[in-house]
């Protein structure tokens, strides 16, 4: 629904969410989006801004099966899935998390980011 650069003009944190539940190559995006970034938008979301990002073009895996990635991944500089960054208020990234986490971790990191 929102870009990250909208989310960041918010002036609110931003956890920002590469993580593809169809597509996920290392078998975790798929726990990682239902038990830790859902849990925490729930927790957090009316402080937080959050900005899912499919890593891959959803057209092109669903019509030819090839994983192309979407322009952000190598904006940031990604080489696997799932990653998870806390942006603070000013627009630093405080914190990332690759692979397998839990809420505790990104909900520990959510806290530090808080005005």
């Amino acid at each position: 629904e929102k870009t990250v650069a909208e989310a960041l003009d918010t002036g609110r944190p931003v956890v920002v969410a590469f993580v593809t539940p169809a597509f996920c190559q290392t078998r975790y995006c798929g726990p990682v989006l239902e038990s830790v970034v859902e849990p925490a938008w729930e927790q957090y979301g009316n402080r937080v801004e959050f900005v899912h990002i499919e890593p891959f073009d959803l057209n092109i895996a669903r019509a030819q099966g090839a994983l192309e990635p979407v322009p952000a991944v190598e904006e940031w500089g990604l080489r696997t899935e799932p990653f998870i960054f806390v942006v603070d208020g000013e627009g630093i990234v405080r914190t990332k998390l690759e692979g397998v986490t839990d809420v505790a971790e990104l909900s520990e990191a959510i806290e530090s980011v808080l005005p």
